[in-house]
């Protein structure tokens, strides 16, 4: 029988033990491109979302200098509250005395949520948080937090779990992906190999020792070893035969792989794909996935889980707080389309019930049925309601404010509708 020495080429699989193959949350996202969008796509959609600022007992909305310097304020700190949550499933914010408008106030400040550790009684109920930091623990009293905390399906009183965390063995498998094609490509290209050794003479093996198969190996480490290797040549003597061990990155990491991989990811962390990747969609797909992703994923964590914490903070200064998506485009633009829908059934009903389905109050004089009040294909009736010669319905001069701002801010809307978004 033959003598197998097995080659190192063993700065392949030693660099594949000790890189960091196993991710934890924190380092998915640092390493894994995919993982990092979403995060940031997750964060970015929150911080972006309007919001309009009011007395924390009136209705009249605040704008002026005062909403301005509270969105200053507020809008990276909902950046930091998105990502610690699409990250870790829990964001903690610590008060803090500053000084805001000139004013001494109890502002907020981002924590770095592994660092923090909730802690409860014997009877399950949350009683204060230690902070780990520098090496020192310090107790902190449920007052001097505020924490926001994603739906947990197990306890009642413990932090949810993350999109990133349902879907971290999927960051590892791109991350490994990646780890294998970077250690195959530095090794000359090069996978683990077996090398089988004869005398070249006859079919009988020669005798080597450990020594000369130690030298062997050294030489070939040296011959083949490194992508400046990747194409030298040189001469033997005896009967050496080389047999790879695995397979190729090509065969490794195949397109279907690496699709579901991603597909997976966006899923967990509601991102439609036309959102993730611009480039894969038309004008019609992107805002459709544009509105699905704020309106089933951004808007409501949002709502349900960030907006009332919020208000319990700015509720000290005398305001609260309440986020607006119908300012986005994509909702606007989404509302249009109803708007259309809805004229075509203006034989059926009547202003006030078309009013309500897209979210406005009643006026008066709008329950009766009006026939051909829109023609939504522009044949005379549209936007400009009398002046183009259509009838909305409604005498120009009472149009409500809401009817006058949807005008204004559907012109152009209606213009990308009807052309199709060019």
């Amino acid at each position: 029988m033959e003598i197998k020495s097995i080659t190192n080429l063993q700065a392949f699989p030693e660099a594949m033990e000790n890189s960091e193959s196993t991710l934890d949350l924190a380092g998915a996202y640092e390493k894994v491109a995919t993982i990092q969008r979403a995060v940031e796509l997750r964060a970015y959609g929150l911080s972006n979302l309007p919001f309009g600022l009011f007395a924390k007992d009136g209705d009249t909305e605040i704008a002026g200098p005062t909403y301005d310097a509270v969105s200053d304020f507020v809008k990276p700190l909902l950046y930091q509250v998105g990502a610690s949550l699409a990250i870790y499933g829990a964001a903690y914010l610590g008060y803090y005395r500053g000084v805001w408008r000139e004013q001494p106030m109890l502002l907020l400040r981002p924590m770095l949520t592994p660092s923090i550790a909730p802690q409860y009684d014997g009877a399950g109920n949350l009683t204060h948080f230690l902070r780990y930091a520098n090496n020192t623990v310090m107790q902190l009293q449920l007052k001097d937090l505020l924490w926001i905390w994603r739906y947990n399906p197990r306890y009642e009183n413990y932090p949810g779990i993350s999109p990133l965390q349902t879907v971290l063995r999927s960051a590892g498998t791109l991350h490994n992906l990646n780890v294998f094609a970077e250690h195959f490509f530095k090794n000359g290209a090069l996978m683990p190999t077996i090398f089988t050794i004869g005398d070249g003479n006859s079919s009988m093996p020669s005798v080597i020792t450990d020594k000369e198969m130690l030298s062997f190996r050294d030489r070939l480490k040296r011959l083949l070893v490194g992508v400046k290797n990747a194409w030298r040549v040189d001469v033997m003597r005896g009967n050496v035969e080389s047999h790879t061990i695995g397979a190729l990155p090509r065969d490794v990491a195949a397109n279907e792989l690496t699709t579901l991989t991603n597909q997976e990811i966006c899923t967990a962390f509601g991102i439609p794909g036309a959102v993730f990747r611009s480039d894969t969609a038309n004008y019609a797909n992107a805002r459709e996935d544009e509105y699905h992703f704020y309106n089933k994923t951004v808007v409501p964590e949002a709502v349900i889980h960030i907006q009332p914490r919020l208000n319990e903070w700015l509720g000290q200064m005398g305001y609260r707080l309440e986020f607006q998506p119908n300012l986005l485009e994509s909702y606007q633009y989404t509302q249009m389309q109803q708007a259309l829908t809805l004229s075509q059934l203006s034989d059926i009903l009547s202003v006030n019930e078309r009013r309500e389905m897209l979210g406005y109050e009643p006026i008066e004089g709008g329950d009766e049925i009006i026939r051909n009040s829109f023609d939504p294909m522009g044949n005379g009736n549209g936007f400009g309601g009398a002046e183009q010669g259509g009838d909305t319905g409604l005498n120009v001069e009472e149009e409500d404010e809401d009817i006058k701002r949807w005008r204004a801010s559907y012109a152009k809307l209606w213009e990308d509708y009807i052309g199709g978004g060019v």
